[in-house]
């Protein structure tokens, strides 16, 4: 069996999900986000801020590479396989799950908890009340990505 991989926009609830499948399955469970926090000792936005958000979508291939043959479910940042060598690897060695959740759903979760304020690329959307038009814009176009990269050959 390969690895499972949850894909979806950011607050769609991989992590949430991915603890329940890895359970369900009797497999360990691992959160990109967290382990890359982890190793870095900062916050999401503070690697961002210090080191680029290209730096941390490297990271974020490397730890998918490193946990391809584990047998494991792993929770990818929700921007992370845009980039076109972690979307092959994800394509070629692993089983992809889009978690889709509606628009609103979205925004209201990162609105509702602050849970943004730790998602760089995200704040200044959020934080201004006028652009949720944005928001949606920005979700349906990674939809088409999300929906790809969840498609068997």
């Amino acid at each position: 069996m390969k690895s499972i991989i949850l894909v979806g926009f950011m607050a769609c609830g991989k992590s949430t999900l991915g603890i329940e499948v890895a359970n369900n399955f009797n497999l360990d469970f691992f959160d990109t986000d967290k382990i890359i926090t982890y190793v870095y000792n900062a916050t999401i936005s503070d690697i961002f801020y210090k080191y680029g958000q290209e730096h941390f979508i490297e990271c974020e291939f490397n730890v998918i590479n490193s946990l391809i043959n584990k047998k494991c479910v792993i929770s990818i940042g929700g921007a992370g396989f845009i980039r076109e060598k972690t979307f092959n690897l994800i394509k070629k060695d692993l089983i992809s799950i889009y978690i889709k959740v509606s628009v609103k759903a979205l925004y209201n979760r990162l609105k509702q908890n602050n849970d943004y304020k730790n998602r760089p690329n995200i704040i200044p959307i959020i934080e201004d009340a006028r652009k949720p038009h944005k928001y949606r814009m920005l979700v349906s176009m990674v939809d088409c990505i999300f929906s790809d990269v969840a498609q068997p050959d």
